[in-house]
């Protein structure tokens, strides 16, 4: 055939003898020269089957040394008219006919793979490399899309696996996620790809089931949706006639879930800072001494003195200076503060639930917050004994939370783990640390058995006060009972407690204190004196401090510091649990007063650094004159009904807020139950003790931190799925057949096709591409020989065959 190379002459009348051959040659279905499943009946098409370029250049593929036709007619005489010309002057339907019983070696006929019924040349078996790299893939996509779906769905979380300074932080866990994410994005586009190109090919080809479909130009523009989602813009024709099928539908969706997965795992997989709800276990927290152990809290003061330079003094001084001044004015003048706020923007309150409560502070970067507890009623109290009475009682939290929370046994993650970004929030059954502030009014006259300086033949001296009540002669007894208060202050032989007794009478606006002691005393008395104008009569105020269980222990630990929380209002069956709800056997074994006996020696120097007892001289300290302000009216004929102050605390209250900080002092390294049960009073190097707690913690973790993120779902549960029914296809089909909506693969069969099939995509006047209904027209694959070319089924306004899934 290539003699007639370069001679166009030769070359028209070889092409137009090779097609009067074939012409004469077709017969009927099932006769010779007739290709079974290429009648006209098999597609609506207007056009011929083959249609030979105006100018016929022979493929030199094509062997030269062919066996003749098997028909062998002559040619008409008179036809030497090219095979081009030959067709432009058919009328359509001499054309169409011609063209559908044209004659060729018939696919049926060519060599195939017996397993699959498909041509060699276009068909790779499952041993091939491409086949197992796609299988690879799809395994892969299906695989780790399937992992990232169930960690989206049950949102684990990863402790102290992802953290600051672990193996893997928060920065490495967010770009291995996304990392992985892509990895899935681009197998599954490619597995997608190829799994619409796989689907596509064989409709074309239809092997062994009969007559192909044939697929259009819509169909193929479909790997392109998926690869550039955007052209699904910009020719929108295509999606149009394309998306009427399962296949059109899901090219569609993996377009769209392609595009929004790498956003859909950074919003439900990437490890993210999450609450998680209450979840209750158990905390351990070190002991190493009994509530309120003055001397342990005194040998624990940080100074830089050391005991051989101050023997005496050095502990003292230490805890004057480090402890009880700085955090006592500092919860004081914080509540002072509040009140004052309290009172410009409100109209006050006598109802102490509504008034401000006590704070404080601990290690300098947690705030504490107090409840006012066992509320008593200010007016029953004072008509019942004739006299103002204030019983006021404040819990604190219990400061050893804070060390528990802190402790690496217990392995919560704290902020500093997180990028300082970390939050959590416990509450612990624990006991909570009560004072119990009770003031009263009582007369000059009343306290004249009280006050040394009105004992026969007493001379008070100030500089060797209280020692000089050991200088009494021999024999002389105190009158301690049948005061006018013994009742409201339990005083009696029976219940060991006894009146105190005072230096002197203090001046107006002054305060002394009780320091006579002998252990086994639970309160410390301190008398005052308000203004003139206020009356004549003095506020006896004492102090005790106990445990109680009937509160909990809230703790907040943000990245800026931290709320220590005493929650007495916990309602049965809430997560406020208390130590009393939680323990009822230990609670209930409790004694109804279980006041500390060694509270009195720590707040007894307490009250000495806060300058309670400058009275003794008519020192008129200001913290002093500040709390004589606060006394209640004096009850009397004229005023009976006595209540709280709208806009002001009472003394009592600011005694108790003041007095809280001692109470963080003494409670920390204590038990975290209401008794001690051990031998000493002091462990070391202590032990743990395990109390119950419900934890609300930030962690990293998957799954949505934003209601909105869990519309991601369906992307991550669409690409497993696909993936999924991808991977069964290509397992089920076991081989691939050559992908003809490849653009490469197209181009080959583009050049392999005869020119004519060219026309089906032409729009009128100037080449724009295809248009309309051309995206719909039925495009089929032939093989003949080793040759394997497109072929148009045309467009004769007749919608083309389809089946469900096509």
């Amino acid at each position: 055939m290539a003699e007639h190379r370069g001679n166009y002459q030769e070359l028209t009348e070889y092409s137009s003898e090779l097609f009067d051959q074939n012409v004469e040659t077709s017969t009927p279905g099932g006769t010779p020269g007739h290709t079974p499943g290429l009648q006209q009946t098999s597609f609506s098409g207007t056009e011929p089957l083959l249609s030979p370029p105006s100018t016929y250049y022979p493929s030199p593929d094509l062997n030269e040394n062919a066996d003749p036709p098997v028909s062998n007619l002559h040619r008409p005489s008179g036809s030497q008219t090219p095979k081009s010309s030959f067709y432009e002057n058919l009328s359509p339907e001499e054309y169409r006919g011609a063209g559908a019983t044209a004659s060729r070696t018939t696919f049926n006929d060519l060599p195939r793979n017996e397993a699959r019924g498909y041509p060699k040349q276009i068909y790779l078996p499952r041993r091939h490399w491409l086949y197992i790299v796609l299988i690879l893939l799809s395994i892969y996509s299906t695989l780790f899309s399937g992992i990232y779906l169930i960690l989206a769905l049950l949102g684990p979380r990863y402790g102290r696996a992802v953290r600051t300074g672990g193996s893997l932080n928060s920065a490495s866990a967010s770009l291995l996620t996304q990392i992985i994410a892509k990895s899935i994005e681009m197998s599954f586009v490619t597995v997608m790809v190829a799994f619409v190109g796989q689907v596509l090919s064989r409709k074309a080809f239809k092997a062994k089931t009969g007559q192909p479909l044939g697929i259009t130009l819509a169909e193929m523009n479909m790997r392109v949706w998926i690869m550039q989602p955007g052209l699904m813009v910009t020719r929108w024709e295509s999606v149009r006639y394309a998306v009427v099928s399962v296949l059109g539908v899901a090219a569609l969706l993996s377009a769209i879930v392609a595009m929004l997965y790498t956003s859909a795992a950074d919003a439900l997989v990437k490890p993210q800072l999450r609450f998680d709800s209450w979840r209750y276990r158990g905390l351990q927290g070190m002991v190493n001494t009994s509530f309120a152990n003055a001397q342990y809290i005194e040998t624990n003061c940080q100074t830089p003195v050391i005991p051989a330079l101050d023997p005496e003094y050095g502990t003292n001084t230490c805890l004057d200076v480090v402890d009880f001044a700085p955090k006592s004015y500092y919860s004081y003048g914080r509540y002072i503060s509040d009140w004052s706020n309290f009172a410009n923007s409100t109209d006050g309150s006598t109802d102490l639930n509504t008034r401000p409560n006590g704070v404080g502070q601990l290690n300098e970067a947690t705030d504490v917050h107090a409840a006012w507890v066992e509320i008593a009623n200010v007016t029953e109290d004072s008509d019942t004994y004739g006299r103002t009475i204030n019983n006021i009682s404040m819990a604190m939290p219990h400061a050893g939370i804070f060390q528990a929370a802190h402790d690496p046994i217990n392995g919560i993650l704290q902020p500093s783990d997180l990028d300082g970004l970390g939050i959590y929030r416990l509450k612990a059954a624990v006991p909570s640390p009560v004072v119990n502030a009770l003031c009263v009014q009582i007369t000059q006259d009343e306290l004249k058995p009280l006050v040394y300086s009105e004992f026969p033949g007493a001379t008070l001296n100030t500089s060797t006060w209280p020692q000089q009540l050991d200088n009494l002669a021999p024999g002389y007894h105190f009158n301690l009972t049948g005061t006018k208060v013994d009742q409201i202050f339990n005083w009696s032989n029976s219940t060991g407690q006894w009146p105190p007794i005072f230096p002197k009478y203090p001046i107006n606006y002054n305060t002394v204190l009780n320091q006579t002691s002998q252990y086994g005393r639970e309160w410390i008395y301190i008398l005052g004196k308000g203004s003139p104008t206020q009356g004549n009569d003095y506020e006896l105020c004492g102090l005790r401090a106990y445990l109680t269980p009937n509160c909990s222990t809230y703790y907040e630990v943000t990245s800026s510091g931290g709320n220590l929380t005493a929650n007495c209002t916990a309602s049965p069956g809430s997560t406020d649990f208390t130590y009393a709800q939680i323990l009822q056997n230990d609670a209930a074994h409790m004694p109804a007063t279980n006041a500390s006996k060694d509270f009195f020696e720590l707040v007894g120097e307490w009250a000495t650094t806060l300058s309670l007892q400058a009275g003794i001289t008519d020192g008129e300290s200001s913290n002093a004159r500040l709390l004589t302000q606060l006394m209640l009216p004096e009850y009397s004929s004229s005023n009976t009904r006595i209540t709280l102050q709208p806009k002001l605390p009472s003394m009592a209250e600011a005694l108790a807020v003041m007095v809280g900080s001692t109470l963080l002092t003494s409670i920390q390294d204590s038990p975290f139950v209401p008794q001690w049960n051990y031998t000493n009073n002091t462990i070391t190097p202590g032990v743990y003790e395990t109390f119950p707690i419900a934890l609300s913690a930030q962690q990293y973790a998957s799954g949505p931190s934003s209601p909105y993120q869990r519309v991601f779902y369906p992307v991550l549960l669409l690409v497993f799925l696909t993936n999924v029914v991808i991977l069964v296809y290509l397992l089920s089909h076991r081989g691939l057949v050559t992908d003809f909506s490849e653009p490469l693969n197209l181009f080959a069969l583009a050049v392999n096709s005869p020119l004519k099939e060219a026309k089906e995509v032409q729009g009128s006047g100037r080449w724009v591409g295809p248009e309309g209904r051309q995206y719909e027209t039925p495009w089929f694959v032939r093989a003949e020989g080793e040759k394997v070319y497109l072929e148009s089924g045309g467009h004769d306004g007749v919608p083309k065959r389809r089946s469900f899934f096509y």
